[in-house]
């Protein structure tokens, strides 16, 4: 529970459910204007709100004191944490799933400090409440703002919490993101987004080598039909997939099976499509499955395209296309027929709609599966990179308003798509919101924060056009448990995503900051510039002062 308390001396109004009031209106206001008297106080009492929204704000301007315990083997003081809770992997019926029964009998709490085991019981939690102390963690806040901040792990068993964690976080997967929300802001007292770990998935790898062939893999024959693994075949049941980036080109080579069971073989990131051809010929591709997204440089595609004979794929937001067949009726199918695009005298290309929700959450649900007696599997190599799983985790089905939809990475992307930046693509920032870093995975930014994006973006965009020399993004927006870990500033400005560090091929910090310390003083932007000399890259936000800094 989040409380917001002017420490005055005579109480004048309590308020329950401040996160949410019946009439939509923050109750600060109300007090504002019918609390004249300087004895006046207020307490507010609530659940957790949604990431930046007026009561997480107003809790921002308390001294924010959470509370607290002291271990009783290394006396380290310390919060109760969701992050110190475990329980056993092995936790786990014949069929691989939560056996709820044992996720309670083995889950406890470590100590942050020295690692001690806490045992889950009533005992224990009234022990470590003995020590329990507010401590404040906004020294800087108005004195007669004081906010409290508790939460269910210093009353309640945490294998019981662990077990109410693993339904929600299994529905969330499924698409429904109200019982994971509801975990968060009821019983953690933590402000809503959406924590991108909630989604993953426990990948085990499937015990071979990228580059490896497989037994297991169909083929195609002459008409293109299905042949079993083994048989022999015209071409192998492989498919390439282009996903085509500013700079750069992600192709994906997955091995398929006549069970639908699949297999990656091959991952990279590529520059040019003659690394996409050499890839395909390396593999024994046919063309005809080789599958290149068209959202970006479109023409480029299509004209790539038509040379190779490859397919040209666009995303639509569409659920479903109409496809006629002769003598029945129609259907619909997650993906639109066939178009032909002609590009001049005896070039054309193929070229498919489908549907970014329906096939996705296809993929998701193949993803699911690594046991063979639950029909088809998805299998990765032992020697699988960590981004590669992160950008698979990057995309998830979420439930609002009784409609289903992608999560905010897609919604994203579109948003940054449609502002027409000249340099730069949402990948280069998506990529980042799924970095993990000691095992800390960062987030995608809350809605209300992109905005702030805009203004430093303007600045790197037009000075990536006057050096006319390829820039990279190395930080963009960070979760506060992330900027934690990377060693940022407690009130650093890439908690509001109004911050960039970037570095410019073949251009020196030194280069790059005096450019744009000239510009600032020129009236171009106000905010922060930072130098890291050592490290090669500069730091730029738009704060409302300016500020100067070497690192």
């Amino acid at each position: 529970m989040k409380t917001i308390e002017p420490a005055r001396k005579r109480l004048e109004r309590i308020w329950r459910n401040a996160w949410r009031p019946p009439d939509r209106r923050p109750p600060w206001a109300w007090c504002e204007e019918h609390i004249t008297s300087h004895l006046g106080k207020c307490l507010f009492m609530s659940q957790g709100g949604e990431d930046d929204d007026d009561t997480h704000r107003k809790y921002e301007t308390t001294d924010m004191r959470e509370w607290t315990f002291a271990c009783p083997h290394c006396h380290q003081r310390q919060p109760f944490k969701w992050e110190q809770v475990e329980w056993s992997k092995d936790a786990r019926d014949e069929s691989g799933e939560w056996d709820f029964q044992k996720v309670r009998d083995t889950t406890t709490m470590t100590c942050a400090s020295c690692n001690h085991y806490f045992e889950d019981s009533d005992r224990t939690r009234r022990e470590l409440g003995l020590t329990g102390r507010y401590v404040v963690t906004n020294p800087n806040a108005p004195k007669e703002n004081a906010g409290f901040h508790w939460n269910a792990l210093c009353a309640m068993s945490w294998g019981r919490l662990a077990e109410l964690y693993l339904r929600a976080k299994a529905a969330a997967r499924k698409g429904d993101v109200s019982l994971i929300q509801q975990f968060y802001q009821k019983r953690l007292a933590l402000a809503w987004r959406e924590y991108l770990e909630d989604y993953k998935l426990d990948i085990v790898p499937g015990g071979y080598l990228k580059g490896e062939t497989w037994d297991g893999e169909a083929g195609v024959d002459a008409n293109g039909r299905l042949v079993p693994a083994g048989e022999p075949c015209a071409c192998p049941l492989r498919i390439l997939t282009v996903d085509c980036q500013l700079d750069h080109l992600w192709l994906v080579v997955r091995a398929w099976a006549e069970d639908g069971s699949s297999r990656l073989i091959w991952n990279e990131r590529v520059l040019t499509f003659t690394d996409v051809e050499t890839v395909q010929e390396r593999f024994g591709i046919h063309p005809n499955l080789v599958f290149i997204d068209a959202g970006y440089a479109t023409y480029d595609v299509y004209r790539e395209c038509a040379a190779h004979g490859w397919t040209a794929l666009m995303g639509d937001k569409r659920a479903t296309f109409t496809h006629k067949v002769k003598g029945r009726k129609s259907i619909e199918r997650f993906y639109s027929p066939r178009r032909k695009v002609v590009l001049g005298r005896g070039q054309s290309c193929s070229v498919f709609y489908w549907s970014n929700l329906n096939i996705k959450d296809t993929l998701a649900r193949l993803r699911r599966n690594q046991n063979p007696d639950d029909g088809p599997v998805w299998e990765v190599p032992d020697d699988i990179d960590e981004d590669y799983l992160a950008q698979m985790e990057g995309e998830h089905r979420i439930k609002k308003g009784g409609k289903y939809a992608m999560n905010s990475i897609e919604a994203f992307t579109d948003w940054f798509n449609s502002l027409g930046f000249r340099h730069f693509s949402a990948g280069e920032f998506t990529s980042y919101f799924v970095a993990r870093r000691k095992g800390i995975r960062n987030s995608v930014p809350s809605r209300i924060l992109w905005k702030n994006l805009i203004p430093p973006m303007r600045v790197v965009d037009d000075l990536r056009e006057h050096l006319g020399r390829p820039c990279h993004i190395l930080s963009s927006f960070r979760s506060p448990d992330y900027n934690k870990t990377v060693g940022g500033a407690p009130l650093s400005q890439h908690l509001k995503f109004n911050a960039l560090d970037i570095t410019f091929d073949g251009v020196s910090p030194v280069r790059v900051h005096a450019i744009l310390k000239m510009w600032r003083d020129q009236g171009r932007f106000t905010g922060g510039l930072g130098i890291y000399r050592k490290s090669g890259f500069v730091h730029i936000d738009t704060r409302a002062n300016n500020a100067d800094w070497e690192g």
